[in-house]
Parts: structure tokens; C-alpha cells; sequence
């Protein structure tokens, strides 16, 4: 303890000094004056397009309604970056679009083809964008600006009840049940009654609780994940090949299972 003492009284003694402590001081205010100032011409910087002066946060707002894109102003969007004409090559969207023209290449996304031979021009719908990000599992905010707010990421979670990709195909397409329901029909000559015996099948069925749907909820006009269709739904049924419209709510790629009761075999 005295030694700590001794120490404490040397360094007020040398601090309590004017001429000691006074340069001290000024020296670092000027050290932290440098690191702030650095720190905003950083900040700056970034705001000003980066290293490279390209890279600018992009006005998502702007690009909710925009229906096509050509393939060179995904890589920026993908990474919240406006879309600037040139070589990405040093920019942050430089990764992006070599992946995105290795996955065209290998037909991730349906439908594309190439301009004059180069992706760079080709033309992507939303709809195409937001299978693509489904099946790699990204959620970029041009396409998906609902779910990048805490309260929509929230509200979406409580309202709608996501199945992951690695699930859906536990569950049979409607379409394939519809043709196995008509042909069995079909055989009784009973097929006039097609219509009227799958909706009473839909209703009674899903609304017992005895079989479970997922279907891709269209919302603005886009579909997007699979989610659980909610049982209650079942009641507004109206009779659809392989979708469903609920309750004023339209669900494509409807696929639906039997629950298992107890005492089932897994």
C-alpha cells in the first residue's frame, strides 16, 4: 500500500505542475482530435461512394415497385448498394455478381437467358428474384423490405407460420391429389360431381383437423414462402387445380399431408 501511495503522490506532484501538465493535456486532445477526425473522414468516405466512389446506399424505398431488373443492378441491390453503371470489380458487389452468374449458369433462376451472350442486360422479374433468394436462402431488403423492420419481421412471424424448404416436400402437391380425387371419381362415374365432392372433401377434412396444408400466400401480388394455411381458412374454401383461395386470401403451390393420430406408426 505505501508503494501505491508513493506513486499516487509523485504523479499529483508532476501533474500538479503547469508546465507538466498542460503539454499533457494538449497532447491528448490532439490524439483524440486525430482519431475523431479520422474516424468522420471514414464516415465520410463511405458516404461518399467508398474507396472505389461507387458504393452508395441504396434508396430502397424508390426500388419497391420496380417489376424487372437487368442482371448488373442485382449485384448492387443485393448488398443495399444503388446500382452504378461499370466494372464492380473492388466493390463489395463484385462477389455478389460472380455468384449470380455462376448460379445462371447453372439454371437456378427459370427462365432467364442471355442478352448478346453476356447476363449483364437479362432481364429479372421480382417474382424470379424471390424464388432465387428462397432457394439460397437470402432475404435481401429490395425484395423483401417488409421483413427488414423489427415490427414487420414481428408481425410477420405472429401472423404467418413459415415451413422450411426442407419440409415442403413432406407434404403431397394438390395438383397430384386433385388427379388422384378425379380419377377415383371418374371410375365410379361420379366425375360430374368433381367440383362439388372436393370442396366438400376440403371443408370437412381440413376443418376436422384430419389433414394439414401449406400453400405460398400471395401478398402484393408475390409469392412467397410456403406457410402453414390455417385451419379455419378451410371454411371459406373455393375450388382451385393446384392453389386455393381462402377466405379472400390466395394461396399457389398448395401441398397438403394427413395428420398422424395416435397409436400411428411413424
Amino acid at each position: 500500500m505505501a508503494a501505491w501511495s508513493n506513486l499516487f503522490s509523485v504523479a499529483h506532484r508532476y501533474f500538479g505542475n503547469p508546465f507538466i501538465y498542460l503539454p499533457v493535456t494538449l497532447i491528448g486532445c490532439l490524439i483524440l482530435a486525430a482519431t475523431w477526425g479520422e474516424g468522420f473522414a471514414h464516415w465520410k468516405i463511405s458516404r461518399a461512394g467508398g474507396i472505389t466512389k461507387k458504393e452508395f446506399p441504396a434508396h430502397l424505398r424508390q426500388w419497391r415497385d420496380v417489376q424487372n431488373f437487368p442482371t448488373w443492378q442485382l449485384a448492387w441491390l443485393w448488398n443495399d448498394l444503388e446500382p452504378q453503371k461499370g466494372d464492380t470489380e473492388g466493390t463489395t458487389a463484385y462477389a455478389t455478381f460472380r455468384l449470380l452468374k455462376e448460379h445462371l449458369d447453372k439454371g437456378y433462376i427459370k427462365g432467364a437467358a442471355r442478352i448478346d451472350g453476356s447476363w449483364l442486360e437479362t432481364p429479372l422479374s421480382r417474382q424470379q428474384l424471390i424464388d432465387y433468394a428462397l432457394k439460397i436462402g437470402a432475404r435481401p431488403k429490395f425484395l423483401f423490405f417488409r421483413r427488414h423492420s423489427w415490427i414487420g419481421n414481428f408481425y410477420f412471424k405472429l401472423a404467418h407460420q413459415v415451413v422450411q424448404p426442407s419440409e415442403v416436400n413432406g407434404y403431397m402437391e394438390l395438383s397430384n391429389f386433385t388427379l388422384s380425387l378425379y380419377g377415383y371419381l371418374k371410375e365410379h362415374g361420379q366425375e360430374n360431381n368433381f367440383t362439388a365432392e372436393k370442396e366438400k372433401f376440403f371443408r370437412n377434412e381440413f376443418l376436422n383437423g384430419n389433414w394439414i396444408a401449406i400453400g405460398r400466400l400471395k401478398i402484393d401480388g408475390y409469392l412467397y414462402e410456403h406457410e402453414i394455411i390455417p385451419q379455419w381458412k378451410w371454411e371459406f374454401f373455393e375450388s382451385a387445380w393446384a392453389g386455393a383461395n381462402l377466405g379472400g386470401d390466395e394461396f399457389s403451390d398448395v401441398r397438403i399431408k394427413q395428420k398422424k393420430k395416435k397409436g400411428d406408426r411413424v
